[in-house]
């Protein structure tokens, strides 16, 4: 039997009650209007092929950190976090990267951060998710817990 370990922080961060505005709205996720951001998004969930994803995150990020998205709903936010559960560590980590700019209501974000944190397999690569989610997590003023891959 395979436990899934975002399921499992996700209820325990929801029942403590740590997070509990974040968990409500995660439900009522669904519930949310159709934007250009939000298209987006689903264009890079819908892409098949791992390097236009890698692609169309990138460009994301650099719009976010050009400021075109200036206020990002707490819906957006969270279709923005949910790319954190894709299997590409370079989507991850732009993705990441995105979710630094996202205004106030990326704090919405932090839940999903720990998670994708908690999931990084170790990789010799240079550029990696688990650095940018760190950094992500340290601009919202939270705490990441000690790497298992390597120092930072």
């Amino acid at each position: 039997m395979k436990v899934d370990i975002r399921k499992i922080l996700v209820i325990a961060l929801c029942l403590s009650g740590i997070f509990i505005m974040q968990c409500r709205e995660a439900i009522a996720f669904e519930n949310f209007a159709e934007s250009e951001l939000l298209s987006e998004i689903q264009e890079i969930k819908n892409e098949g092929s791992p390097n236009s994803q890698v692609n169309l995150t990138f460009k994301l990020a650099n719009d976010f950190k050009r400021g075109k998205y200036p206020k990002v709903s707490k819906a957006e936010v969270h279709a923005l976090a949910s790319l954190l559960s894709l299997p590409n560590d370079a989507v991850r980590h732009w993705d990441a990267v995105a979710l630094r700019y996202a205004g106030p209501n990326a704090d919405r974000a932090v839940v999903a951060l720990y998670v994708a944190l908690a999931e990084i397999e170790c990789s010799n690569a240079s550029l990696t998710s688990e650095q940018a989610i760190r950094l992500t997590l340290k601009e919202l003023r939270h705490t990441a817990p000690e790497s298992k891959c390597s120092p930072f």
